[in-house]
């Protein structure tokens, strides 16, 4: 101890140095510690090294709860401090198990359960060299190859070994020897392979997953890269979690090209999800709600009704669709055979044919190379159908061309029902059909029409979402019709010159005024252009867009002194010619000396609107509203009511109207189309009226030259008009109340505002105050969430959908509104929305509701067409890597379905030599690969829901179901269940379904929509379902199948009788069962269950397995394609023709029917049979009215 005087003695301590990184991750694996698991990380180096293994699986959250900042860091910093872990690790592995740690080169640090998903198409630029997790699908997988990680070189003149390591992204050699003493320090150098390190790799393609895709977008894939011990882990069709680090990669290393990367994973961890609905969260609430309605005695009935309940009806065919979604239990037998529990299930059913269009309806379409264009619907599928004539399907009385088949691209606006984005969508077909008697005319308040098929379908807006309702079916004053409000953008070059003259304002204006005012006048020296106005200032502003573009002097003169009208005079033949364009017939222009002949002769190509620069289209709109434009001021009418002022455009011309009202729909200004008469010297004429209705807009676009119409247009006020509405969503309702405008001083504003929700629609001024009100209440109240709301304000958003209520419905004669062209309708298929605007105002119009429903309520579900689906594209396709030449494996549709349904629809458009494909999947449940030395299986675990038309185009009663269905009996066998829709008239039905359809477009909620489960929750419900329950058949239900089964065999004993089942509908009926206790949470299947089964059985045998002419069950028109009875006659007849074949070489058809009547086979049979053999290869027709066997 220092004494007084003293200094005291200091004790001086080091600071103890930061612990690095490694130390860091050395101690964590040490000393991290749970009272489940002990010393976690010790137990999993211990097994790394008992299983000679060299990677070490760190689960994230517990490095995150021990050091956060070192996670950050790996997370931040993956390429700097993966490479210490792996030495960390070294170290630890060195404690347990020295002579391990020295026996392998490296050991691998894997991470995996990272706290955030990213998707795959959310992957940015600030994502680079960070690790991250993605889920996904896996399309493709290479074959494993080898990657060169160190090189050693000997140098050839002197022997010196070069080690050089690879870490660069191309092939790195020696550039000199390291050996003085060498004679040539050059080189060259040799690759000694059996001493350079390599390590295996692998290059997969990871796919966003269906259920992830945002509505109409095609799925986005990421590339990543396997390497050691994570290659072939994972196989195409597997669901994963990969955590690896997001590295780029230069795209092209041409000086000419950006500098541009694409992204690739380099991973660190991957695991597939091997559990069936894997990807379903169900949490602990979802659960206790799953339990409830559970015990709901009325649970299959609820679950019946809530698949698609839009649609009217077919209770039999959602229950069975019930048992599709919840599925069999799958079985191994002793012998180790595997028996699939999926249930397939096939709906045959009268196709739309003549939902169409007429010729005339106009339809707005976008072709690359040749830009927006708007033509009559007949006009474009007409020309595409005698172009492409060899490639055109004759189905009944359909003609159809799929445009994929002969390369031509179509693309139309389309709204998506669940969100309501427009956007650009590729047609997928054309079609034209023998048009009816009777076709309905739709006309909206604001004066847009359409003409179309009783029962096309028009889509309309239901209260929550867009729906379809048939055109006969639309209530004038109720139904709310979705419209294109402004024409989309496309990324296309513009067209900028038209006959030699650049597009700007100038030119629009000039063409405006020509249209409206202007003439091409005859006189002793040729023609001229002349143009009259009230106002020479606008006369003026023509004289100089015509000095400016044309070189020419005009001369401006006193047309008329009393009404002070002012003509402007050009002799220039070049500004004559240019105007000329813009006459429909330039040698019918001086044939009549009747007033408005030549208006009716004047046109512009709507090329010009849709496709030139939005100036122009302003000019012209400017130009047109100059010379013939109305604008009536704001005053008091007598009554005492206020006008607000009009803007309007009359015209005797209606293609002068349309190309009006598609320049205002090009810059999204709202407007009212209307038709009338006016009377002119004794005679009627037809006027087209054009109203604007977006006043502010067309303030912001035009530009007017006269004085007087310019403080007119000042003045116009926004009109209070209900011509622009938007649709009011029915969840305002509620949340009105919830916000408390049902009470206290609220309470009158709360009333007008559910007054106008319970009309279902309002006024787009008043919605705006409306969502202003309401969100100024929502801030205060903090009610979080209102769905309704938020609706209202996204409709106000969006600038390219409008609202129109239905005005009128009127049925009228075909030759009425097509007196030219009444032999045909039209229609157009397209991709996902199958919607397309057409008419005059761009009315939305739609073309499978059930299938698409279920691929969105099955917890894993597929989506694809017959047509649109190749052998390779449902099942898997072997794929040559353009950069490599390698051949690896590419999923297809049924492998991305494993443990779900693959919806195929138009089942019967497949290509024979496609079909082939899906028999082994549907019965094995596997694909199997061999091709470009590549033999592998991939599982195909998943239900099948098909559809598929008829081919006579509707579905004939007296022809058995192979002959009905262009489907081979190969394929129809495998279905457990088959129905039959038929559209046929019955009063009871048709008036129920009739109440359904009215009561939806009222926003109204029909029967069928109360008690049903929310898409949602069912989809849970079905995934906890297949996770949780295995039923067992109880001996009452096993016995009851039994039963059932026998009895129906013991009627086919007799020595002629047809069979009424096999064994295939017996392990079919068993599935049904088990589905149906599914349904309830049931671990037993019950006697209820099993009758059920039998039920849903017998309508599938009864609708598909009956024979007319015998009126008893015979399964063979399904496994066989023809009954029993149809079966001896066939064989019967085979044999006539066989011996008639030996008497005289060949048959003449003549003798073989009067023979074969002798033998009491009627002709039609005869007829019949020998078309149907000669389709499947068995006769052949050696010259006409003669026929001989193929003999193999």
């Amino acid at each position: 101890m220092a004494t007084s005087g003293e200094a005291p003695e200091l004790s001086i301590i080091t600071p103890k140095p930061p612990e690095t990184i490694g130390e860091r991750f050395l101690n964590f694996l040490k000393s991290y510690y749970t009272p489940e698991e002990g010393y976690k990380y010790r137990a999993r180096i211990a097994r790394l090294i008992a299983e000679n293994s060299k990677s070490l699986v760190v689960d994230f959250p517990d490095l995150l709860t021990y050091d956060s900042s070192l996670a950050e860091l790996i997370v931040e910093k993956p390429l700097e401090v993966i490479p210490v872990l792996s030495e960390a690790l070294r170290e630890a592995i060195k404690i347990e198990d020295s002579e391990y740690a020295q026996k392998h080169k490296k050991f691998n640090v894997r991470f995996r359960k990272l706290p955030e998903v990213v998707s795959i198409r959310r992957l940015r630029a600030h994502h680079i060299d960070k690790l991250i997790m993605v889920e996904g699908i896996v399309t493709r997988a290479t074959p494993v190859k080898h990657q060169l990680i160190k090189a050693i070189f000997r140098c050839k003149a002197c022997g010196t070994e070069i080690e050089v390591p690879q870490v660069a992204a191309h092939f790195v050699t020696p550039t000199k020897c390291p050996n003085e003493a060498c004679p040539s320090r050059r080189g060259p150098f040799e690759l000694i392979e059996e001493k350079c390190e390599y390590i295996d790799w692998q290059k997969i393609v990871i796919q966003e997953k269906p259920e992830d895709l945002p509505p109409g977008q095609l799925p986005r894939s990421l590339e990543a890269i396997l390497i050691d011990d994570l290659v072939d882990t994972v196989k195409p069709g597997d669901r994963v979690v990969a955590i690896g680090v997001l590295r780029i990669q230069q795209e092209s290393l041409k000086k000419s090209k950006p500098p541009v990367f694409s992204a690739y994973l380099d991973i660190n961890y991957i695991e597939a999800q091997t559990k069936e609905f894997a990807e379903v969260e169900i949490t602990p609430e979802d659960e206790k709600k799953i339990l409830e309605l559970a015990k709901d005695p009325r649970i299959k009935e609820r679950i019946v009704k809530s698949i698609a309940p839009s649609i009217h009806g077919m209770r039999p065919i959602k229950e069975a669709i019930a048992c599709l979604l919840f599925g069999g239990v799958p079985k191994v037998y002793p012998d180790g055979v595997r028996v699939r529990g999926d249930i397939h299930i096939l709906l045959v059913g009268d196709p739309g044919t003549g939902k169409s269009l007429t010729y005339s309806v106009p339809v707005l379409y976008y072709e690359p190379g040749k830009g927006l264009q708007f033509r009559p619907i007949g006009e474009i599928v007409d020309t595409l159908i005698e172009q492409y004539r060899n490639r055109v399907k004759v189905e009944g009385e359909s003609e159809i061309l799929y445009l994929r088949d002969v390369g031509v691209e179509i693309y139309v606006p389309s709204v998506n029902p669940e969100d309501f984005t427009v956007e650009w969508k590729k047609v997928r077909a054309v079609i034209r059909h023998r048009a009816p008697e009777k076709v309905v005319l739709v006309k909206t308040k604001t004066g847009r029409t359409i003409v179309v098929t009783k029962d096309h379908s028009i889509l309309v807006f239901n209260g929550s979402k867009l729906a379809v309702a048939r055109a006969q079916d639309l209530i004038p004053g109720k139904s709310i019709v979705p419209v294109l409000r402004r024409i989309l953008p496309v990324s296309t070059e513009k067209l900028t010159n038209f006959h030699g003259m650049q597009l700007d304002w100038d030119i629009g204006y000039l063409v405006g005024m020509f249209l409206g005012d202007g003439t091409i006048a005859k006189v002793t020296s040729g023609e001229r252009f002349e143009l009259t106005s009230l106002d020479p200032n606008v006369l003026v502003k023509i004289s100089e867009i015509l000095q400016n573009k044309f070189s020419t002097i005009c001369s401006l003169h006193i047309h008329d002194s009393r009404s002070m009208t002012y003509k402007l005079i050009c002799q220039r033949d070049a500004v004559v010619e240019w105007l000329k364009q813009f006459i429909r017939d330039k040698h019918a222009l001086h044939r009549e000396k009747v007033k408005g002949y030549e208006t009716r002769l004047k046109y512009v190509p709507y090329e010009l609107l849709l496709n030139g620069p939005e100036e122009f289209v302003a000019g012209f709109i400017s130009g047109l509203l100059e010379s013939d434009g109305y604008i009536a001021i704001p005053r008091v009418k007598e009554c005492g009511k206020s006008h607000h002022g009009e803007i309007s455009l009359t015209l005797v011309n209606r293609e002068l109207a349309t190309a009006f009202s598609l320049a205002l729909t090009r810059l999204g200004i709202w407007h009212s189309l209307r038709t009338g008469v006016k009377l002119y010297k004794g005679k009627e004429l037809m006027v087209y009226t054009i109203r604007v209705l977006d006043i502010s807009k067309l303030k912001s676009v035009v530009q007017l030259i006269s004085e007087d119409k310019m403080l007119r247009l000042a003045q116009v006020a926004e009109p209070r008009t209900t011509d622009d509405i938007v649709p009011v969503p029915r969840e305002l309702v509620r949340e009105i109340s919830l916000l408390g405008f049902c009470r206290g001083r609220l309470r009158s504003l709360g009333s007008e505002f559910r007054g106008k929700v319970y009309r279902g629609y309002v006024g787009r001024a008043y919605a705006h105050r409306m969502v202003q009100k309401l969100m100024e209440r929502a801030k205060v109240t903090e009610c979080g969430e209102l769905s309704g709301i938020q609706k209202l304000a996204r409709f106000l958003e969006n600038e390219y959908l409008g609202w129109d209520l239905v005005a009128e419905v009127k049925e009228v004669s075909i030759s009425e509104v097509e007196p030219e062209h009444s032999e045909y309708v039209y229609d157009l298929s397209v991709e996902d929305y199958e919607n397309f605007v057409a008419g005059y105002g761009l009315i939305f119009v739609h073309n499978s509701q059930l299938l698409k429903f279920v691929a969105r309520v099955a917890p894993r579900g597929v989506y694809t067409t017959g047509k649109g689906s190749t052998a390779a594209g449902l099942t898997a396709a072997v794929v040559r890597d353009k950069a490599t030449g390698e051949y690896y494996l590419e999923a297809g549709a049924l492998v991305l379905a494993d443990g779900g349904v693959c919806c195929i629809d138009e089942l019967e458009k497949m290509e024979s030599r496609d079909r082939v494909a899906i028999h082994e999947a549907m019965e094995q449940q596997t694909i199997s690969i061999a091709k470009a030395g590549i033999v592998a299986t991939l599982n195909a675990r998943c239900a099948i829901l098909a559809a598929a038309n008829p081919a006579y185009g509707r579905y004939l009663p007296n022809r058995t179901l192979a002959e009905n269905i262009d489907l081979p009996v190969t394929i129809l066998s495998r279905f457990d269940l088959i129905f039959i829709i038929r559209d046929e008239p019955e009063q009871s039905r048709d008036t129920a379904l009739a109440r359904h359809i009215t009561m939806l477009h009222q926003g109204a909620t029909p029967e069928e929509f109360r008690d049903i489960i929310p898409p949602d929750l069912l989809r849970k419900y079905i995934a906890y379902a297949r996770k949780y329950v295995k039923p067992k058949l109880s001996p009452e239900a096993a016995r009851r199948i039994e039963q059932f089964f026998l009895e129906l065999r013991r009627q086919s004993q007799g020595p002629n009788s047809p069979i009424a089942i096999t064994a295939r509908q017996l392990e079919a009926l068993i599935r049904l069962a088990e589905a149906e206790a599914r349904m309830a949470l049931r671990p037993v299947v019950t006697l209820e269950d099993a009758e059920a089964a039998i039920r849903l059985m017998m309508e599938f045998l009864k609708s598909a397995g009956m024979d007319l002419s015998s009126g008893t069950l015979d399964i063979d028109i399904v496994m066989a394609g023809r009954p029993r009875s149809q079966q001896e006659k066939l064989a019967r007849l085979m044999d006539i023709i066989k011996s008639m074949e030996e008497e005289k070489g060949k048959v003449k058809v003549s003798e073989l029917i009067k023979r074969a009547e002798e033998e009491g086979i009627d002709r039609e049979f005869v007829e019949k049979a020998i078309e149907t053999l000669k389709r499947q290869g068995e006769l052949y027709e050696p010259k006409p009215g003669y026929i001989k066997r193929v003999k193999v």
